[in-house]
């Protein structure tokens, strides 16, 4: 599985780094998403590792969970570029 790749561009460090690991927001981005934990905040390398809950799809299947990790770089254009990677098993 290749990580997802989203170039952010026109946001604040500080801004955008608050909003990566405000477990509140993410739900603004996916209305599956029932609950999120973020495990650990690395700062010095801009990286959190988080857990999801989505909703089931239906009453046939149970909520599914993810762990992955989310690192942030920034490039000399100033473009933000966020990596989503999967670190289940």
């Amino acid at each position: 599985m290749s990580p997802l790749n989203i170039i952010v561009k026109g946001f604040s460090s500080e801004k955008l780094l608050k909003q990566i690991i405000n477990p509140h927001s993410i739900s603004n981005f996916n209305r599956s998403i029932q609950k999120v934990d973020v495990k650990a905040v690395i700062y010095s390398e801009n990286s959190t590792i988080n857990l999801e809950e989505h909703t089931p799809f239906n009453r046939l299947f149970r909520p599914r969970d993810f762990s992955y990790i989310r690192h942030v770089i920034r490039n000399s254009s100033d473009e933000w570029f966020i990596i989503d990677k999967s670190i289940d098993q």
